[in-house]
């Protein structure tokens, strides 16, 4: 398991009773610094591995999904509106190692 080097509260995201501010803190990831940085780490960390991203918001997930296609490694957005019949799909896929990064969001 692999956390970013640099936490959230360092590239301005306020914290509100004792939390990240949700919205704040989507931005903060979801921008292109955020996701190259995720992308960085991954090829640093887990280059080949089957891989499972935790992302923030949907927009944060997709980023990914699309950075990580965009460099030639398969990866895939699942979140809770997937439907049950693609979520198997896609979870399949990630077994069998078709998909090499999945990016989960809240609701699964």
């Amino acid at each position: 398991m692999h956390n970013s080097r640099q936490p959230p509260g360092n590239v301005g995201v306020a914290k509100s009773r004792g939390d990240f501010r949700a919205k704040e803190l989507a931005v903060a990831v979801t921008s292109q610094i955020g996701v190259n940085e995720i992308l960085e780490n991954y090829f640093k960390y887990a280059r080949n591995l089957r891989t499972v991203i935790f992302a923030c918001s949907l927009e944060h997930s997709r980023a990914l999904a699309a950075e990580f296609s965009r460099n030639y490694i398969s990866a895939e957005h699942l979140d809770g509106k997937t439907p049950p019949q693609e979520r198997l799909e896609i979870l399949q896929r990630f077994r069998n190692g078709t998909t090499q990064v999945i990016n989960l969001n809240r609701g699964l």
